[in-house]
Formats: C-alpha cells, structure tokens, sequence
C-alpha cells in the first residue's frame, strides 16, 4: 500500500481507512493471539536460545546492519503522527523520578565507599540514574584509585601464560597510536634495567645500518679492538652505546634527522659519571675519515 505524499491527502486517506474497518472482526489467529502475553517478553536472547547460539544471532544482526544507518536517521514524524501521539499521552503521567537524598548519597558514595552500582541496587534504580544524581547534586566522582583503594587485585598470584583466563590475548595484535604514546609518556624519565634494555634489542632484532658499519670501518683503522654493540652487547646504566674498544672508551653516532634538538654533551656526561670517556660524531661528519681518524686518537690518548 503506497501512501499519499500529500500531507493533507495523506490523512484523510488514514481517516478514510480507519472508517472502513470499523466493525469488522480481526482474523483466527490474531483474536486467540489477545490477551496472551508472548513467550518471549521480557527475556534476552540468552534466556531463549542460550549463550552459544545468542552470540551466533547477534554476530549474524551485527553485520547485517554494518555499515547502515538507522531508518530513521534524519527523518521527522509528520504532524499527524505527532498530534496522534500528543492525544495518546494527554493525562498520562510521567514515569515517576526515584528520590535519593543527597545527604544519603553522599554517606553511601564516598563515607562508605560503595560503587554506582551497589548503590542503585539498594534504591531499585540503574547505574545511569545514581550518575545523573551525583551531577545535579554536585557531588564529585572518585578517582580509579579512590573507588578500588583496599581492594585485592582480581589477578594477584597469576601467572600471566599459566593462570591467566586469557592467555596471550594481545599476542599478534598491534597497539593503537594513542595508546603507544600513552605508554611511552608513562615510562618517561624512569630507569629500566639492563636487562629490559638488552630484551626490547633482541626483540627487534637491531643490527648496525650502512652508516654505523661505514664509521666501524673507520674506527677499526685506528683501533681493530673496535666493534659495535648497539644491539645490546653493552648496556651501561640502562644506557646502549654504538661503539666500544674494549676499555674504557665509548663513541656514539648521531644522525642529523633522528637526533635533531638533542644535545650530545649529556650522553658525555652521562656516560662520564659511568667512568667511560665519550665522543659523539654526527653522520655528516663521517665523510671526513681523516678527521674522524684524529678525534678518535686524540680521544684515547688524553
């Protein structure tokens, strides 16, 4: 049946039809069908059919509909509707507003420390409704560290690849930008062990570029004692050098692009309070060999 788009037509077309039907009786199935509550009201679909199989509907639901916006995205009832659904509440009253004094919620929420939910639970009402309450009251939320202060940790004494529920969940899996920088900030000026160093090294498999094995090259021809240990043969305070003669002399090489704004006198400083002696050489340096061949020397030598 294709309605009217005439808004005036429209109606009087519906009125039209609600007039012709009057009187007449519904089908078979439909009056033994009223009054009869449907077997499914009021239960999810895990109490119908099971948790396995209620996954399998609501997977096959979720791609269905990937991707679609709602039907109802951008449209209006029209004024018909609307004057019908006006006329269906008239005299009706509002779902009634749960009270919950702030006195009171203030003493279940911070004094004794119970959650959103556990405090809904207690005035039959949902965790949405305690949260809009905290709003209108002006009552400030905890703190993560606030709520779960006292509480044992759910996974103490697990061990991650044998006692975990979920083991290696994130295994094959690639972090979100945010949340590497997140991480990246949180680690920040703390100290990592040598150990954690040399693993991440290993890790990622690093081996010399063709600028630090040209500097090797170099390095070699004043001392064959020379060798790279940037893939984590040295680490030094949670600190990894490039190069190292075997003694007390370290060198490290720094290019123009990764090491822009950084100010190579900390590594030496950093370096000399671990007793080694330090020389930084920039990338664009190492086409003077020559140069290079006097610094090193001067540098064991002094």
């Amino acid at each position: 049946m294709t309605l009217p788009k005439d808004p005036a037509r429209r109606e009087e077309y519906l009125r039209l039809l609600s007039v012709s039907h009057k009187g007449q009786h519904s089908s078979v199935a439909t009056e033994f069908k009223r009054g009869q509550t449907p077997h499914n009201k009021g239960k999810t679909l895990e109490e119908l059919y099971g948790v396995e199989r209620a996954g399998e509907i609501k997977g096959k639901n979720s791609k269905a509909h990937d991707g679609q916006k709602p039907w109802h995205t951008g449209k209006h009832w029209p004024e018909w509707v609307r004057r019908k659904m006006s006329e269906a509440h008239k005299g009706k009253l509002s779902p009634r507003r749960i009270d919950i004094p702030k006195s009171e919620l203030k003493e279940l929420y911070w004094n004794q420390g119970l959650c959103l939910k556990e405090v809904g639970e207690k005035y039959g009402v949902s965790e949405q409704i305690v949260w809009k309450r905290l709003a209108e009251y002006e009552i400030p939320r905890r703190s993560n560290g606030e709520t779960h202060k006292g509480q044992e940790p759910w996974n103490k004494g697990l061990h991650m690849w044998e006692d975990h529920p979920h083991p290696r969940g994130m295994l094959g899996k690639e972090l979100r930008d945010s949340a590497k920088e997140k991480i990246s900030e949180a680690l920040k000026g703390k100290p990592k062990s040598s150990e954690h160093v040399r693993n991440v090294l290993r890790a990622n498999a690093v081996k010399p570029n063709k600028a630090e094995l040209h500097l090797l090259s170099i390095l070699q021809r004043a001392n064959p004692a020379w060798r790279y240990v940037g893939d984590g043969a040295l680490i030094i305070e949670g600190k990894c050098p490039d190069f190292w003669d075997g003694d007390g002399h370290l060198v490290e090489l720094y290019g123009e692009y990764w090491h822009r704004g950084d100010d190579p006198q900390e590594r030496i400083d950093f370096f000399g309070e671990c007793g080694y002696h330090c020389l930084v050489i920039w990338e664009r340096e190492t086409k003077e060999e020559s140069r290079i061949l006097e610094k090193v020397q001067a540098k064991q030598g002094a």
